[in-house]
């Protein structure tokens, strides 16, 4: 499911080659998809998206009995330098931000409402790895990146190069990371 017609073309072009990819155009609060046939819905780095009630009720919906829903991010470590700098410049260029992956401080208990009966929660390093062209394109898709044509893209990107060579090493920046999981029944 993408209701975002760029992020959609972007899946399609990097997954297309893959047997079972289905791009939809839809958005995961009203899917289209048939009743009681889905094991599993797994969210990767968008709840923070969702309409929450009626995301819950569309999984109820569409899952299977004891069908579960899985709610993944991948989150900076924020008691790093790196952090604190990357932080700075996306709240100095960048008024829509509000903090990494939409502000969530991804707590089991910000979850409690959501899952019936609690979830499963699971937390490992898993630090990433980028060029400068990898780092600059991931900054730029952020929602909330400066976009072509504002004044503060050109500065942003200064930034952020800038950013990239005080941290990378043999041309590579890497960004400490944990990727969390939440899966439950709903």
């Amino acid at each position: 499911m993408e209701p975002n017609e760029d992020m959609r073309r972007e899946a399609e072009r990097a997954l297309s080659g893959f047997t079972g990819f289905i791009p939809v155009d839809a958005p995961a609060e009203d899917t289209g998809l048939s009743a009681h046939s889905v094991d599993f819905i797994t969210v990767a780095q968008a709840f923070h998206w969702f309409d929450a009630d009626r995301f819950r009720e569309e999984c109820r919906r569409i899952l299977r009995p004891d069908g579960r829903v899985v709610l993944v991010w991948n989150s900076r470590i924020p008691d790093t330098a790196w952090y604190r700098a990357n932080d700075r410049i996306c709240r100095q260029w960048c008024p829509a931000y509000k903090g990494f992956s939409g502000g969530s401080d991804e707590n089991p208990d910000d979850f409690s409402g959501f899952f019936n009966g609690g979830c499963d929660y699971e937390a490992f390093q898993n630090d990433r790895k980028l060029t400068l062209e990898q780092f600059i394109g991931g900054s730029l898709s952020a929602s909330y990146a400066p976009r072509e044509g504002d004044m503060h893209l050109q500065s942003f990107i200064d930034e952020l190069t800038s950013l990239f060579h005080r941290y990378a090493e043999g041309g590579i920046l890497t960004i400490p990371q944990v990727t969390r999981s939440y899966t439950g029944g709903v």
